[in-house]
């Protein structure tokens, strides 16, 4: 099992993914470069519950609300069943898991705030050999 913390867009900006993910605890920095002020933003999820509207117990918190505390997450692998799974922060697999690439995590432009939030979807680091086909069609 991988447990982590939920993220996903920034909740008042256009453009990134639209989609939540499950960070790791402990992530693996690669080629990391923050040089655009037009990058999709992650955000950490967090309960934004008020006490009338809360479903969620306490019992398991120490009685602390959950309110502007990190939402948790867990994956869950079973070998006897297909996974295929693209796990943002992290350059290795798991114990047990075999690697079938690795890239970098993209999302939509963010320029303004009516960008539709897409999906956050992981890019292949190495280039393909469309692109090299492509070339030299042109």
């Amino acid at each position: 099992m991988l447990t982590g913390y939920a993220a996903g867009p920034y909740h008042n900006t256009g453009g990134g993914g639209s989609n939540f993910l499950c960070l790791p605890q402990d992530p693996d920095w690669d080629n990391f470069k923050n040089k655009s002020r037009y990058v999709g933003h992650i955000a950490g999820v967090e309960y934004e519950l008020v006490d009338s509207n809360n479903v969620f117990s306490t019992s398991n918190t120490g009685g602390i609300p959950l309110y502007n505390n990190p939402a948790p997450c867990a994956v869950c692998y079973l070998d006897h069943r297909l996974t295929v799974l693209m796990i943002p922060a992290k350059t290795r697999c798991p114990d047990g898991w075999n690697k079938e690439y690795g890239g970098y995590l993209v999302s939509e432009l963010l320029v303004v705030a009516e960008n539709a939030a897409l999906t956050f979807v992981g890019i292949e680091r190495q280039k393909s050999l469309m692109e090299e086909r492509l070339k030299t069609k042109l």
